[in-house]
């Protein structure tokens, strides 16, 4: 994952379709999964909204994607997002050699890995957000964290939410 590269998509996007990401979202993406109101989703100088930051979702909005992703890209009974993108973007794409913990793939937009041949994929935000889908247990989990405690950084707060969804939480359903 790199924020460079998803600021790039965010351009090619942008020129390619004529709507800004938030734009498309707003028009094509959260009607269906029923997300009111106007999102914060900041733009740099172009106007392109950042692609890999800073679109910020509330965790029943989050766990609304979730379950688009889970249920193939299917919403409420409706299509959202074709499910061979769904399938896709949930595949591996490439190693990581390990440099994320607990994903040694990436697929498109979501990191992938495997707990005791449990296969999952997660996408991740800053300090500890999660949406974790694990396909073959019907789990999905979510977590939203805030930064508050002047003892933490994020990078700690963030293994620490992710050890506890990979280590307790999984553990507690196996």
């Amino acid at each position: 994952y790199c924020t460079t590269g998803c600021q790039i998509l965010s351009g090619i996007f942008t020129v390619a379709t004529g709507y800004t990401l938030k734009a498309f979202a707003e028009e094509f993406l959260f009607p269906p999964l029923d997300i009111a109101g106007d999102r914060p989703w900041s733009a740099d100088q172009q106007k392109f909204n950042y692609g890999g930051v800073s679109l910020q979702l509330s965790a029943r909005d989050m766990l609304k994607i979730g379950q688009l992703y889970q249920n193939k890209g299917s919403f409420h009974g409706e299509q959202v997002v074709s499910r061979e993108w769904i399938e896709n973007s949930g595949t591996p794409q490439m190693e990581t050699h390990q440099t994320m913990l607990y994903a040694n793939q990436y697929g498109f937009l979501w990191w992938i890995g495997e707990q005791q041949r449990i296969q999952y994929y997660f996408a991740n935000g800053y300090g500890g957000q999660f949406i974790c889908i694990f396909p073959e247990l019907d789990l999905l989990v979510i977590a939203q964290s805030e930064l508050n405690n002047e003892y933490h950084e994020p990078g700690e707060q963030w293994i620490n939410t992710i050890s506890l969804i990979m280590n307790d939480i999984l553990n507690s359903v196996l």
